[in-house]
């Protein structure tokens, strides 16, 4: 009996009667130990997720009411009309409202609402259908800093039956022996019987023949994801150090950079995610008529970007989705000696990170549904469609619409575009649409300065004192404020040389007009007008000798600039 042979053995026997099925297999040239199991769902998870298509069919999205403008009058000065209320219900309360474009056709039915029933976050949501495979790594480091992988695991939903699941542990049977992703990916594939929902022949993939153009390996790949294309969400929580417990691959075809997965993420809310799927294929065989390759497209997905900043933690979204986050103390130190002495606590410990991942994700954004990049992606996308709709552009490009809510073009290739001090839109290849919109992005970024933060009083207090924290004070503040009209000519009048009135002010604290000034407070009012020095803010009663007008005196010539502004739909 091998050493192999005999490893696998004493796993099976520690495993009996656990519900783990065990075999073995050589997964990236590595004799590897393959551990399954099928579980029943916990009933709030399978019942609570939204059901939605089954993978790889369309669905009919909805389609918000197409409200026409209005004006704004002084009783909406704090929040101006918003067509994505009532109509919607992305906003305000609604006793019913219509799915956005990337929800599903019907809300859970369960006895406990989800938070993916909520419009807002089903608005938020991509449209795209592909299996959604939770991931984790289990590892130790050695005195030298390296580290020795002690497992993958995998959890993904049965594509049979969605109240129950699929959990896939791969151990590497060897000290120093790291899998490839797309090899991992393979043995779930197969395991959990995913393969059959896109119609291969075998689980191995495609017959290299069926596709192979001699001589061209970008024609052959071309052919091959053109008929054949397994799409998958390879999801994991922090995955800068699970990601990276994957084997790199070996040169090939110049750089590898095809090859590489790590070369296809970037970071984003402090984990790693793909902006576009990434296209790896997995062989098995020998020979041109053994051979098969399996055409992966995988979209990475990180859950320290799908969740608020201070609810990152994979506890805290086990918390909120009903599975558990598991603990084995000390034994973290060493989990090569805790997978030796303790197995079956081990692959528990294990898959259940990943199943928070899967439960999590299934939970806020659907079955088999695509996440956003990250959370803050997705209300981005959601705004934007919605004020699409709301202008009649839904089935315009983002450009339109980047012109008439930002005042932004793209530069031509090769245009010369002066800084004027946008630079962070001119890296970003835009510029402002014409004069009144560079001088008015010119004069909001100056004038911006944060938020107020300040001590209007200091020393010991005998009395009580209170902090009030208003819940979403920031996003309620910035739905008050009016659009800005880039399109028809933003800047509706030049006031020079004279004291504003409040008659300047036809829409209150709202309205949108930014103007370099002198003032003086009165005793008893606290100063609300900040100016920089330096790095820091400070809130003077006089605008005297501080510099803030313009120029460094006060005694020259004010000038302010009142901007045109149509009903904003936030």
């Amino acid at each position: 009996m091998t050493a192999v042979e005999h490893e696998i053995k004493r796993i099976s026997a520690a495993l009996v009667g656990t519900g783990w099925v065990v075999s073995s297999a050589v997964v990236s040239g590595v004799d590897t130990a393959v551990l399954a199991r099928r579980v029943e769902r916990s009933p709030n998870t399978s019942t609570n997720a939204r059901s939605t298509p089954e993978c790889g069919t369309d669905f009919e999205n909805g389609a918000t009411s197409d409200a026409g403008f209005r004006p704004l009058t002084s009783g909406e000065r704090f929040r101006p009309y918003s067509p994505m209320g009532v109509e919607t219900g992305l906003a305000g309360t609604a006793s019913t409202s219509v799915p956005a474009p990337g929800s599903p056709a019907t809300p859970s039915t369960g006895s406990q609402p989800s938070v993916g029933d909520l419009p807002t976050v089903r608005a938020m949501g991509t449209g795209e259908q592909a299996p959604v495979i939770g991931f984790d790594t289990e590892f130790t480091y050695r005195e030298d800093g390296s580290r020795r992988v002690d497992s993958y695991q995998f959890s993904c939903i049965d594509p049979a039956d969605p109240d129950y699941r699929f959990d896939v542990v791969l151990l590497p049977l060897g000290a120093d022996d790291r899998l490839a992703v797309e090899d991992c990916l393979a043995v779930v594939l197969r395991e959990s019987g995913l393969w059959r929902t896109f119609d291969l022949p075998d689980p191995r993939g495609v017959s290299r023949r069926s596709f192979w153009v001699k001589g061209d390996y970008r024609a052959s790949m071309a052919a091959l994801y053109k008929k054949h294309r397994f799409s998958v969400v390879l999801a994991g929580h922090y995955l800068n150090a699970d990601l990276t417990a994957f084997a790199r691959p070996r040169r090939q075809r110049g750089d590898g950079r095809y090859d590489d997965i790590l070369r296809r993420v970037t970071s984003a809310s402090g984990g790693l995610v793909s902006l576009k799927p990434i296209r790896m294929t997995a062989r098995a065989g020998h020979g041109s008529n053994g051979e098969r390759w399996l055409p992966l497209s995988i979209t990475v997905r990180d859950t320290m970007g799908q969740s608020a900043p201070a609810m990152k933690s994979l506890a805290a979204l086990g918390d909120v989705c009903g599975v558990a986050k598991l603990e084995v103390g000390d034994a973290i130190e060493d989990m090569s000696a805790f997978r030796r002495d303790h197995l079956v606590d081990f692959l528990e410990y294990g898959a259940n990170d990943a199943v928070i991942v899967l439960e999590y994700l299934t939970l806020l954004w659907g079955l088999h549904a695509v996440p956003p990049v990250t959370l803050s992606g997705g209300g981005a996308h959601a705004l934007r469609a919605g004020i699409k709709s709301y202008w009649g552009i839904g089935d315009a490009g983002n450009a339109l619409f980047m012109a008439r809510f930002q005042g932004l073009v793209s530069i031509d290739e090769g245009q010369e575009v002066s800084d004027d001090g946008l630079s962070y839109y001119a890296v970003r290849s835009l510029t402002p649409v014409d004069g009144d919109a560079n001088q008015a992005h010119s004069a909001f970024k100056q004038a911006f300065h944060g938020g107020w933060n300040s001590c209007l009083r200091v020393g010991s207090f005998p009395t009580t004192t209170y902090d009030h924290d208003i819940q979403s004070a920031y996003p309620s503040a910035m739905a008050s404020i009016v659009d800005v009209d880039f399109e028809n000519g933003c800047i509706e009048e030049v006031i020079k040389n004279r004291d504003l009135s409040k008659s300047d002010f036809p829409l209150g604290y709202v309205t949108p007009i930014v103007a370099y000034v002198s003032w003086d407070f009165p005793e008893g009012v606290e100063p609300c007008l900040p100016v920089q020095v330096g790095q820091s803010i400070i809130y003077p009663r006089t605008s005297e000798g501080v510099g803030a007008a313009q120029g460094e005196g006060m005694d020259i010539p004010v000038q302010h600039s009142r901007y045109t502004h149509h009903p904003s739909p936030i």
